[in-house]
């Protein structure tokens, strides 16, 4: 993939002074027809202008909706990010050349919901009473189907009401807080402090010559991980087979896990890695076959734009009550939203890494 390094004091202005191009007619017309050229593909001028329209309109939408302070405003920016963040991947549906979805189409998706749901369990105390789930239609499962994730394995089977009419075939789909949060690795000094277990990603160290074909894998328990990573969680969030062995040393005063013995590189390699301004590199378990982080932080947007619209006695307890230790965590994922979302957006959008960062960044 490309790189791009951009120097900025104020990362979240130049992100969307960026963005700034695609926001006319003109500049995201510019934009699909040299995508295209790249691609081979031919276009009609007709959809093609259609979809400059779309990108232009869904990317000064979400702007608009970004601009909301967190401070002092956690509630009213949990609203905004998650529309912020709904326009942002409209813009992404629009910009694969690939497709001929206009806004026309994602109009007709959003017709039957935005394509998730929720539910809670009276009888269980916040978090775990809450549940999150992928429905068949409506938006998010137009949008995951469009980038070859396969719905019928996501989705429930309906739109339940209530904990206790959940069919049994769907019970593993209903996703928890902790599923979600425990897959943003901007979140894991937070996650740390509040769950005392080890989150569903991993960082290890390896070597960066492509020359070395086979090599030992550390995984250190310091702060590239944590105190709390077990062998398990190694072979669970990395999917790899009980034959390649793992054991517990010291190295330089400090615990890690390592690979007995060597290993083949392309085992690593195929492992998908995210990369953010505000986390180490890590790989991300899946979770019912996603492994996409920014799907991740939309669905837990979702949660909490439920919790502002529909559940003001368990906003309440967020905010000023008994669950007050969440509020942190919240105020830390928008921050996180607002710095890295529009990043991810943008770099897919080109197709390249882009670094927004202070000049003495490295």
């Amino acid at each position: 993939m490309d790189y791009e390094r951009i120097p900025t004091e104020n990362p979240i202005r130049d992100i969307w002074n960026r963005f700034e191009l695609l926001t006319s007619l003109s500049g995201a017309n510019i934009y699909l027809k040299r995508k295209a050229e790249k691609a081979g593909i031919r276009l009609k001028e007709e959809l093609l202008d259609e979809k400059a329209r779309g990108i232009a309109f869904c990317i000064r939408s979400a702007n608009d909706y970004f601009r909301v302070p967190i401070e002092g405003n956690l509630t009213s920016a949990s609203l905004a990010f998650y529309y912020g963040t709904f326009s942002l991947l409209q813009a992404l549906l629009l910009a694969e050349i690939s497709n001929e979805i206009t806004l026309t189409e994602i109009e007709s998706y959003t017709f039957f919901g935005h394509g998730l749901g929720s539910i809670f369990d009276p009888g269980k105390q916040f978090p775990k009473s809450e549940y999150l789930f992928i429905l068949s239609d409506g938006f998010f499962a137009n949008y995951l189907g469009q980038f070859k994730f396969k719905i019928s394995e996501l989705a429930v089977s309906k739109k339940y009401r209530k904990t206790n009419e959940v069919q049994k075939e769907d019970e593993h789909k209903l996703m928890t807080v902790k599923d979600l949060v425990s897959r943003i690795p901007e979140l894991k000094g937070m996650y740390l402090e509040i769950f005392k277990e080890h989150p569903n990603y991993l960082t290890y160290d390896y070597p960066t010559n492509p020359e070395i074909k086979e090599y030992e894998i550390k995984f250190r328990t310091d702060y590239y991980n944590s105190p709390y990573l077990t062998e398990k969680q190694i072979y669970e969030i990395l999917n790899w087979p009980q034959t390649i062995k793992i054991e517990k040393a010291e190295e330089e005063n400090k615990k890690i896990f390592k690979t007995v013995d060597k290993i083949d590189r392309d085992l690593v390699d195929k492992l998908k890695m995210y990369r953010s301004i505000a986390a180490l590199d890590c790989c991300v378990k899946p979770l019912l076959g996603i492994d996409d982080v920014l799907c991740f932080d939309f669905m837990f947007l979702y949660l909490l734009s439920i919790w502002v619209r529909y559940r003001p006695e368990l906003w309440r307890e967020i905010i000023e009550g008994k669950y007050d230790i969440f509020k942190p965590l919240l105020s830390n994922f928008l921050i996180v939203v607002q710095r890295v979302v529009p990043n991810i957006v943008l770099e897919r959008l080109y197709n390249k890494r882009m670094l927004f960062a202070g000049y003495s960044y490295w």
